[in-house]
């Protein structure tokens, strides 16, 4: 973590594995982050001061973090799902972030790549 306007930057995680696609929570206090130090790429929460890291996903074939929901209360995540019908075989997700509970399909698709408007009513991602 550094200052957008530089200075010296703070190292959050130290592991082995990799930690890749930070994606600041809406109220910037929390960081929602992809790492394969449970073997699969998992999403997995960390506060923006620094701590231990919290696993939110778990499936077998892992997960991708692509947004937060503005509330602050979910990630749209995408991850390899179903059988493979396509270049892309990627969907979306909603993955709740304070409690655990499965992931939901946003829609019966293959999508990448989402972001969410600030109001959540709209999606804009890839599809093939």
């Amino acid at each position: 973590m550094v200052d957008s306007h530089g200075g010296k930057a703070r190292r959050l995680t130290a592991h082995p594995a990799r930690d890749m696609r930070p994606v600041f929570s809406p109220d910037g206090r929390r960081i929602a982050l992809v790492s394969d130090r449970s073997g699969r790429p998992q999403i997995y929460l960390i506060d923006a001061d620094g701590g231990s890291l919290r696993q939110v996903t778990f499936h077998s074939e892992g997960s991708r973090v692509e947004d937060w929901y503005p509330d602050g209360k979910a990630l749209l995540t995408s991850g390899l799902r179903d059988a493979f019908y396509g270049r892309y075989p990627d969907r979306l997700f909603r993955v709740e972030v304070t409690r655990r509970a499965a992931e939901r399909p946003l829609f019966d698709g293959t999508a990448y790549q989402g972001n969410l408007s600030p109001d959540d009513r709209r999606l804009l991602f890839v599809r093939e």
